[in-house]
């Protein structure tokens, strides 16, 4: 009798899990999580941004929570760098300091047409004008919202 209702037990599973049916909240969120991290990275490393520098890992750290939360947006000074700081265990003017860094080389390195495609309403190359951390972060997040649909914050 406990082999049959076993049986049963490990074929309704194995049914369940061959569908797709059971899904794991945590395992979809980390899919997303390493998707998003890659697109990021992919757009740093487009735009000049070396994955060596630590500036680069705070910028892709700081895109990925304003994609998840866009509120942070409004707030980069008193929610993002102070996140960034306890989460690398560093000074929140080291964390600006780098992402500005990190912004500025890439800027002078970078794909120029990559970057005037992102960049073209908020800087002027003729005057070789840079985005801010702010706005830098905010035109890439933007640009992955829309490329995943989701266009309001």
């Amino acid at each position: 009798m406990l082999l049959k209702i076993l049986n049963f037990m490990v074929s309704v599973w194995l049914q369940f899990w061959f569908t797709g049916l059971i899904k794991n909240k945590k395992e979809k969120y980390n899919f997303q999580k390493i998707s998003i991290y890659d697109k990021v990275a992919e757009i740093l490393k487009k735009l000049g941004i070396a994955p060596d520098k630590n500036g680069f890992h705070y910028l892709r750290k700081a895109i990925y929570e304003c994609y998840l939360e866009p509120n942070l947006l409004t707030s980069i000074t008193k929610e993002i760098y102070p996140m960034l700081a306890e989460s690398f265990s560093k000074k929140e003017s080291c964390i600006e300091r780098s992402i500005r860094s990190a912004i500025e080389t890439g800027w002078d390195r970078g794909n120029y047409e990559y970057s005037n495609e992102l960049f073209k309403n908020c800087v002027d190359y003729y005057y070789k004008t840079k985005p801010t951390n702010g706005e830098f972060i905010a035109i890439i997040v933007d640009k992955l919202m829309m490329e995943e649909g989701r266009t309001s914050y």
